[in-house]
């Protein structure tokens, strides 16, 4: 009779044991499948008008059954088109007949709803000129690119730095501004729009390392007035210079030379 009762109970603990771990199992997978969708990244943020564009989204436990809503001003709402890629991402499809205009992406997965900050921006931009191609790195200096198509401030690199100190005056006039004692050399300009369209112009940038200038020698130092002489100017950062005095009096000479050493000619000078 013990063994019996023994037997009964092992039995009842070995049908308590699975049942237990049944609803365990059971358990895990309702939590699993009550996790929130979460979404980590839109891109673009921006696309331009005119075109279609695809806006993909990133995140984790993305359902399939989703909506997305394109909300305006005035109650523009628009329901965009939608696919689900994996579970960690989907994709978002922008009409090309969007007006330009500054909108919220909703999206919506039942229970939980998602808003981000969206744009529509003009046609593709372009440059056409920047000035100046070439200067000092002794102070700041501001670069104008004219163009068109800037309605939003780009990323701007000047070779591997990028310039944070960027304007746009309007939609065909953008201002860069370089700050002293940046890196000389030639480098190339590149602006990062929104949507991945990027503009890289064709000439390079040339800055050049501004030295004090300084004069060590002077040969010769006396000249006939009666005779044109050419005058040998040494010494550091010479190449800045663009005047020189010869007595009191400020005179245009011809220079030539290099930037540690210049030479002036000096012409036949009347009594």
């Amino acid at each position: 009779m013990t063994k019996k009762i023994s037997g009964i109970l092992f039995s009842l603990f070995v049908v308590l044991f699975l049942a237990f771990g049944m609803l365990a199992a059971f358990m895990q997978t309702c939590y699993a499948q009550e996790q929130p969708p979460l979404v980590e990244t839109i891109a673009p943020d921006t696309v331009f008008a005119g075109r279609e564009s695809v806006v993909v989204v990133n995140g984790e436990n993305l359902p399939e059954i989703f909506t997305v809503t394109l909300v305006g001003s005035r109650d523009f709402v628009l329901q965009l088109q939608t696919s689900q890629v994996s579970s960690t991402e989907l994709q978002v499809y922008i009409p090309a007949n969007v007006a330009i205009g500054n909108y919220r992406l909703q999206i919506d997965f039942g229970m939980f709803v998602d808003r981000f900050a969206f744009s529509v921006i003009a046609s593709e931009p372009s440059i056409t000129f920047v000035t100046p191609l070439e200067f000092w790195n002794r102070d700041n200096t501001t670069l104008q690119v004219q163009g068109s198509g800037f309605s939003m401030i780009p990323l701007v690199m000047l070779g591997s730095t990028q310039i944070t100190n960027v304007q746009a005056i309007s939609d065909s006039l953008l201002t860069v501004q370089i700050p002293a004692s940046f890196t000389p050399g030639q480098h190339d300009l590149t602006l990062y729009f929104g949507g991945g369209t990027s503009l890289h112009y064709p000439d390079k940038v040339i800055v050049r390392h501004y030295v004090k200038p300084h004069v060590s020698n002077v040969e010769p130092r006396e000249v006939y007035n009666n005779v044109a002489r050419r005058v040998q100017i040494t010494g550091e950062g010479l190449g800045n210079l663009s005047e020189f005095f010869l007595g009191n009096t400020l005179t245009p000479l011809k220079k030539g030379g290099a930037r540690h050493e210049i030479w002036y000619n000096i012409p036949i000078l009347s009594n």
